[in-house]
């Protein structure tokens, strides 16, 4: 087995972090639109609760292709290294589902753009 290892510290990238903190029993939906061009990369997402949901649920979501999905049961912070190569220009969602009655939830995605 061979492992080739690439140089990426020339790659042109710009990295953003978006935020969407919705009142209590709202989803928190990040919409990041696709660039013709440039391909997105999602790196981590952060999300919270502040008590305990009712359907809690974090997904990402490739155009309309679910790419990650996952129940969150707890109150806390939930942190998540997902790395996801979206197809150039087609959108990526990322949803944190309503926590139910007087629960809010936090949404934190960080991404880069790949020239």
């Amino acid at each position: 087995m061979s492992i080739q290892l690439t140089d990426i510290t020339n790659i042109p990238v710009s990295t953003t972090a978006l935020v969407h903190a919705p009142a209590a029993n709202t989803a928190a939906v990040i919409t990041i639109t696709g660039v013709t061009g440039k391909t997105l990369i999602l790196t981590r997402v952060i999300c919270s609760y502040d008590g305990d949901p009712t359907g809690g649920n974090l997904t990402v979501k490739n155009k309309t292709a679910v790419v990650f999905n996952i129940d969150l049961v707890a109150s806390g912070v939930y942190e998540f290294s997902i790395v996801r190569k979206c197809t150039q220009a087609e959108n990526l969602v990322v949803t944190l589902a309503a926590g139910g009655t007087g629960v809010s939830g936090k949404l934190n995605i960080e991404y880069i753009l790949v020239d």
